[in-house]
């Protein structure tokens, strides 16, 4: 690996979603064999389900890929909250397709991301330079991903074992 900090900031982000070996799970991996059933289960205290996750996830990531492409991103989403969107019922189909969607749009976002340079890194992105939005991205998805396999794991559905 090259040591530019662009090419730290992608293997960070394939860390984050499909890396094998790395030192967290990934989002990828966190999802796989989920059914819908357990996509919309929500714990008795409360908070957002795997699928609601998910919604919010696929907001943001399809919206800085969106913005590196140098297209305007369009939505009629006011607040953070309606990112995660209303708990669906669990219907096979429908979860099946937002992990299609969750997959499309992470191949979509590696593509962005491997077009930038080091100097992309200080061109200004939402108030501030790019870098510094990076930054705050990776652990985000992560923090969410972490999310789910608590949730996963609450519902006894966490199969995954390390060494």
């Amino acid at each position: 690996m090259s040591t530019n900090r662009m090419s730290i900031f992608l293997a960070l982000r394939d860390q984050s979603w499909n890396a094998e070996g790395g030192w967290c799970v990934t989002l990828e991996s966190a999802l796989k064999g989920t059914t819908a059933a357990q996509s919309v289960w929500k714990p008795p205290s409360g908070g957002n389900s795997i699928r609601q996750l998910a919604n919010h996830l696929n907001f943001y990531n399809e919206r800085l890929a969106v913005k590196l492409e140098g297209a305007p991103f369009e939505t009629s989403v006011k607040t953070n909250l309606d990112t995660f969107g209303n708990n669906p019922e669990a219907d096979e189909a429908d979860w099946q397709a937002c992990l299609k969607r969750t997959e499309e749009i992470a191949a979509r976002l590696r593509k962005a991301l491997g077009t930038l340079t080091d100097e992309d890194l200080s061109r200004p992105f939402d108030g501030q330079p790019l870098e510094d939005h990076l930054v705050g991205w990776i652990p985000h998805d992560l923090f969410h991903t972490g999310q789910i396999v608590q949730l996963r794991r609450m519902q006894e559905a966490w199969t995954i074992q390390f060494d």
